[in-house]
Protein backbone atom coordinates (compact mmCIF):
# COMPACT_ATOMS: atom_id res chain seq x y z
CA UNK A 1 0.00 0.00 0.00
CA UNK A 2 1.09 3.09 -0.97
CA UNK A 3 1.07 5.49 2.11
CA UNK A 4 3.36 8.24 0.54
CA UNK A 5 5.97 7.63 2.78
CA UNK A 6 9.86 6.20 2.23
CA UNK A 7 12.11 4.39 4.46
CA UNK A 8 9.09 3.47 7.19
CA UNK A 9 10.08 4.14 10.66
CA UNK A 10 8.67 1.76 13.12
CA UNK A 11 6.86 4.53 14.73
CA UNK A 12 5.41 5.38 11.61
CA UNK A 13 4.35 1.92 11.35
CA UNK A 14 2.47 2.02 14.60
CA UNK A 15 0.77 5.27 13.02
CA UNK A 16 -0.21 3.53 10.33
CA UNK A 17 -1.85 0.84 12.63
CA UNK A 18 -3.91 4.07 14.15
CA UNK A 19 -4.80 5.87 11.27
CA UNK A 20 -6.17 2.40 10.19
CA UNK A 21 -8.04 1.75 12.81
CA UNK A 22 -9.72 5.12 12.72
CA UNK A 23 -11.56 4.23 9.22
CA UNK A 24 -14.93 2.47 9.60
CA UNK A 25 -14.77 -1.33 9.83
CA UNK A 26 -15.87 -2.31 6.29
CA UNK A 27 -13.23 -0.37 4.66
CA UNK A 28 -10.39 -1.51 7.16
CA UNK A 29 -11.74 -5.24 6.29
CA UNK A 30 -10.86 -4.23 2.31
CA UNK A 31 -7.62 -2.62 2.72
CA UNK A 32 -6.64 -6.06 4.66
CA UNK A 33 -8.02 -8.21 2.36
CA UNK A 34 -6.34 -6.09 -0.51
CA UNK A 35 -3.23 -5.41 0.42
CA UNK A 36 -2.19 -8.28 3.26
CA UNK A 37 -4.17 -10.99 1.70
CA UNK A 38 -3.19 -9.42 -2.41
CA UNK A 39 -6.75 -10.68 -3.18
CA UNK A 40 -8.33 -9.47 -6.29
CA UNK A 41 -11.73 -7.35 -5.85
CA UNK A 42 -13.43 -10.09 -7.77
CA UNK A 43 -11.99 -12.10 -4.38
CA UNK A 44 -13.21 -9.73 -2.16
CA UNK A 45 -16.21 -9.61 -3.50
CA UNK A 46 -16.42 -13.56 -3.24
CA UNK A 47 -15.75 -13.72 0.03
CA UNK A 48 -17.88 -10.82 1.47
CA UNK A 49 -20.61 -11.03 -0.92
CA UNK A 50 -20.39 -7.67 -2.71
CA UNK A 51 -19.56 -7.17 -6.16
CA UNK A 52 -16.21 -6.59 -7.96
CA UNK A 53 -17.33 -2.67 -8.84
CA UNK A 54 -18.74 -2.10 -5.05
CA UNK A 55 -15.19 -3.56 -3.87
CA UNK A 56 -13.06 -1.05 -5.64
CA UNK A 57 -15.32 1.56 -4.92
CA UNK A 58 -14.66 1.12 -1.19
CA UNK A 59 -11.04 0.40 -1.60
CA UNK A 60 -10.78 3.96 -3.26
CA UNK A 61 -13.18 5.31 -0.81
CA UNK A 62 -10.96 3.74 2.34
CA UNK A 63 -7.80 4.74 1.05
CA UNK A 64 -8.65 8.44 0.40
CA UNK A 65 -9.71 8.81 3.72
CA UNK A 66 -6.27 7.13 5.63
CA UNK A 67 -4.80 10.12 3.12
CA UNK A 68 -6.66 12.51 4.38
CA UNK A 69 -4.97 14.75 6.82
CA UNK A 70 -6.49 14.10 9.90
CA UNK A 71 -5.46 10.40 9.63
CA UNK A 72 -2.29 10.78 7.35
CA UNK A 73 -0.48 12.56 9.73
CA UNK A 74 -0.01 9.69 12.35
CA UNK A 75 1.76 7.85 8.96
CA UNK A 76 3.89 11.05 8.66
CA UNK A 77 4.84 11.51 12.01
CA UNK A 78 4.62 8.47 13.62
CA UNK A 79 2.47 7.27 16.47
CA UNK A 80 5.09 8.44 19.02
CA UNK A 81 6.37 11.25 17.14
CA UNK A 82 2.11 12.39 17.07
CA UNK A 83 1.16 12.60 20.41
CA UNK A 84 4.55 14.23 21.46
CA UNK A 85 3.85 16.92 18.55
CA UNK A 86 -0.12 17.53 19.99
CA UNK A 87 1.09 17.81 23.50
CA UNK A 88 3.88 20.35 22.83
CA UNK A 89 1.83 22.31 20.80
CA UNK A 90 -0.49 22.42 23.55
CA UNK A 91 2.46 23.46 26.21
CA UNK A 92 3.50 25.97 23.84
CA UNK A 93 0.06 27.29 23.61
CA UNK A 94 -0.66 27.21 27.48
CA UNK A 95 2.72 29.45 28.23
CA UNK A 96 1.81 32.05 25.49
CA UNK A 97 -1.87 32.61 27.23
CA UNK A 98 -0.05 32.54 31.04
CA UNK A 99 2.19 35.44 29.11
CA UNK A 100 -1.06 36.99 28.35
CA UNK A 101 -2.77 36.61 31.76
CA UNK A 102 -5.07 34.47 30.40
CA UNK A 103 -5.06 31.15 33.38
CA UNK A 104 -8.54 29.66 31.74
CA UNK A 105 -7.54 29.49 28.61
CA UNK A 106 -3.89 28.54 29.88
CA UNK A 107 -5.07 25.37 31.66
CA UNK A 108 -8.47 24.57 29.22
CA UNK A 109 -5.86 24.65 25.61
CA UNK A 110 -3.55 21.20 27.21
CA UNK A 111 -6.92 19.57 28.55
CA UNK A 112 -9.26 17.22 26.22
CA UNK A 113 -12.75 18.71 24.70
CA UNK A 114 -14.62 17.24 27.55
CA UNK A 115 -13.36 19.95 30.02
CA UNK A 116 -15.48 22.90 27.72
CA UNK A 117 -18.65 23.73 28.87
CA UNK A 118 -21.50 21.90 27.27
CA UNK A 119 -19.04 19.60 25.24
CA UNK A 120 -21.18 16.02 25.17
CA UNK A 121 -19.58 12.37 25.87
CA UNK A 122 -20.69 11.68 21.96
CA UNK A 123 -18.81 14.69 21.15
CA UNK A 124 -15.60 14.19 23.03
CA UNK A 125 -15.78 10.39 21.23
CA UNK A 126 -16.38 11.37 17.97
CA UNK A 127 -13.38 13.72 18.16
CA UNK A 128 -10.90 10.85 20.24
CA UNK A 129 -12.12 8.61 16.92
CA UNK A 130 -9.72 10.88 14.64
CA UNK A 131 -7.73 11.53 17.52
CA UNK A 132 -8.15 14.52 18.52
CA UNK A 133 -7.49 14.57 22.49
CA UNK A 134 -6.66 17.89 23.17
CA UNK A 135 -7.82 21.13 22.38
CA UNK A 136 -5.16 22.70 21.16
CA UNK A 137 -5.38 20.32 18.40
CA UNK A 138 -8.97 21.36 17.81
CA UNK A 139 -8.43 24.70 17.53
CA UNK A 140 -5.84 24.43 14.55
CA UNK A 141 -8.23 22.28 13.24
CA UNK A 142 -10.62 24.87 13.50
CA UNK A 143 -8.72 27.46 11.49
CA UNK A 144 -9.52 25.54 8.16
CA UNK A 145 -12.23 25.62 5.78
CA UNK A 146 -15.09 22.89 6.81
CA UNK A 147 -13.11 21.75 9.51
CA UNK A 148 -15.34 18.59 10.44
CA UNK A 149 -14.88 17.34 7.04
CA UNK A 150 -12.96 13.38 7.60
CA UNK A 151 -14.78 13.44 10.86
CA UNK A 152 -17.45 10.78 11.23
CA UNK A 153 -20.64 11.70 12.93
CA UNK A 154 -20.14 15.00 13.19
CA UNK A 155 -22.04 17.24 10.83
CA UNK A 156 -22.92 20.97 10.23
CA UNK A 157 -25.02 21.64 13.94
CA UNK A 158 -22.61 19.48 16.24
CA UNK A 159 -19.59 21.51 14.29
CA UNK A 160 -21.15 24.80 14.94
CA UNK A 161 -21.91 23.55 18.55
CA UNK A 162 -18.54 23.00 19.10
CA UNK A 163 -17.00 25.99 17.49
CA UNK A 164 -19.34 28.37 19.73
CA UNK A 165 -18.08 26.54 22.54
CA UNK A 166 -14.61 26.90 21.67
CA UNK A 167 -15.08 30.65 21.08
CA UNK A 168 -16.93 31.07 24.55
CA UNK A 169 -14.21 29.52 26.08
CA UNK A 170 -12.22 32.25 24.40
CA UNK A 171 -10.04 29.18 23.15
CA UNK A 172 -10.79 30.82 18.95
CA UNK A 173 -11.98 34.45 18.15
CA UNK A 174 -14.06 35.75 15.16
CA UNK A 175 -10.74 35.02 12.86
CA UNK A 176 -10.82 31.48 13.01
CA UNK A 177 -13.13 29.53 9.91
CA UNK A 178 -14.82 27.41 12.55
CA UNK A 179 -16.76 30.29 14.20
CA UNK A 180 -17.32 32.15 10.65
CA UNK A 181 -18.97 29.32 9.42
CA UNK A 182 -21.02 28.91 12.77
CA UNK A 183 -22.25 32.17 12.45
CA UNK A 184 -23.33 33.04 8.88
CA UNK A 185 -25.28 30.05 7.69
CA UNK A 186 -24.95 31.44 3.59
CA UNK A 187 -20.98 31.95 4.06
CA UNK A 188 -21.07 28.19 5.48
CA UNK A 189 -23.11 26.98 2.97
CA UNK A 190 -21.50 28.67 -0.17
CA UNK A 191 -18.17 27.15 0.73
CA UNK A 192 -20.03 23.83 1.20
CA UNK A 193 -21.59 23.68 -2.00
CA UNK A 194 -18.20 24.40 -3.78
CA UNK A 195 -17.04 21.61 -1.52
CA UNK A 196 -19.25 19.01 -2.89
CA UNK A 197 -19.49 20.04 -6.48
CA UNK A 198 -15.95 18.99 -6.36
CA UNK A 199 -16.34 15.51 -4.57
CA UNK A 200 -19.37 14.71 -6.35
CA UNK A 201 -18.29 11.74 -7.88
CA UNK A 202 -17.75 10.65 -4.34
CA UNK A 203 -21.50 10.14 -3.51
CA UNK A 204 -22.23 7.18 -4.79
CA UNK A 205 -19.17 5.86 -2.33
CA UNK A 206 -21.29 7.33 0.87
CA UNK A 207 -24.31 5.55 -0.37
Amino acid sequence: MDIGVTNVSKDQEMGLEYALGLLKEQHQEIIKLRFEEGLTFKEIGERLGKSQRRCGQLCKHALKWLASPLKRVWIIEGYEGRIAGMNKLAEDLSKEYLKEGKTKQATLIVQGPEALSKVTPRMVKLLAGVGIFNNAILRELMKNDLWTRGIPGIGEETGKKLALYMYDAGLIDETYEAYKEAVDHAYFWKKFTKWNVEYMDDETLTK
